[in-house]
């Protein structure tokens, strides 16, 4: 009877030897299992935090294309209240905020290495080309009244040597001036920053 014992113990230490290997293979599986999921996450949060980046470039080109067609308003009210005609081109530059690395207060800081530009041209506009562009809109302003204005802006940071651009936007609006303001009656947007025809 004791060699039956003997043999009962054997099978069972063969046994648990097998399972041992399984949990240890379970184990490794599991493992990889996970640091894939986690590499895969981690990817996809690189992923999102590009976007992000690329969203903000973009919307901050479209503040500053805006910003370009009303700092050009504010020149034509200054040149016409002095009698002169207003330039036909200008170029505004504006500096960027945002968080620096490392900084040990909320508030935006000046980033030293980004800077945005909105080349501003316009043009007065002629009653063709005011019947042309508005077939049963608003009557005809009058010469010297009514100007076409182009601002593209690009936001750009300082790389090696040069300048990298990193968005860009254009927008179109026809302006009219008043007496103490100018009216912007029309506004169109391109994404791409290319000027409008």
């Amino acid at each position: 009877m004791n060699d039956n014992r003997a043999i009962t113990r054997r099978g069972t230490a063969a046994t648990n030897g097998r399972n041992n290997g399984v949990a240890l293979f379970i184990a490794i599986s599991l493992l990889a299992l996970f640091s894939a999921l986690g590499a895969s996450y981690v990817r996809y949060m690189s992923l999102e935090l590009d976007e992000t980046e690329m969203r903000l470039r973009n919307m901050r080109a479209r503040h500053y294309a805006a910003a370009g067609v009303y700092s050009v308003s504010g020149s034509i009210r200054d040149a016409l209240s002095r009698g002169t005609r207003p330039q036909d081109s200008h170029t505004f530059s504006y500096g960027l905020y945002g968080e620096l690395q490392g900084g040990a207060t909320d508030a935006p800081a000046a980033l030293d290495t980004y800077n945005a530009q909105a080349r501003v041209t316009l043009a007065p506009m002629n009653e063709h080309d005011w019947k042309e562009r508005f077939l049963n809109g608003p009557a005809w302003p009058g010469e010297t009244q009514a100007f076409r204005v182009i601002s593209q802006a690009q936001v750009r940071r300082a790389g090696p040597g040069r300048m990298i651009t990193l968005a860009q936007y254009a927008v179109e609006a026809i302006l009219i001036a008043q007496s103490e303001c100018c009216d912007i009656i029309y506004w169109s947007a391109y994404k791409d920053g290319k000027q409008p025809g």
